[in-house]
């Protein structure tokens, strides 16, 4: 419907029965575009779950709606990735910033 889709990497991670777990790399994504596939390949999907978005890992106790603060590295690498001057990054005191702390930034949807 979208076109090809591209997967960079593909692996399966495990799992027994239906119930199968698969790692995979995409570059861009649109909506719904692994489910999609899967599910056109007999695999239907009952969860995704992103571990990384660029070169940043997320944490896996980071929940929809949540964000965390990236540190002074992380920023610039990201600013540099999309082609940004990085500038002069804001000084932060670590004890203020409390670093990697969650924070809600949107209310759960029910």
């Amino acid at each position: 419907e979208d076109g090809l889709v591209k997967f960079d990497q593909l692996g399966i991670e495990g799992g027994e029965g239906f119930n199968h777990w698969y790692r995979l790399v995409i570059r861009e994504g649109r909506n719904r575009e692994v489910r999609r596939t899967f599910e056109a390949l007999g695999l239907p999907v009952s969860r995704l779950m992103r571990v990384r978005f660029g070169m940043i890992n997320l944490p896996p106790r980071i929940k929809r709606g949540m964000m965390i603060e990236l540190g002074e590295g992380e920023l610039r690498a990201v600013l540099e990735w999309v082609g940004l001057p990085a500038g002069e990054a804001r000084q932060v005191d670590k004890r203020d910033a409390q670093r990697n702390k969650l924070k809600r930034v949107a209310p759960r949807k029910k």
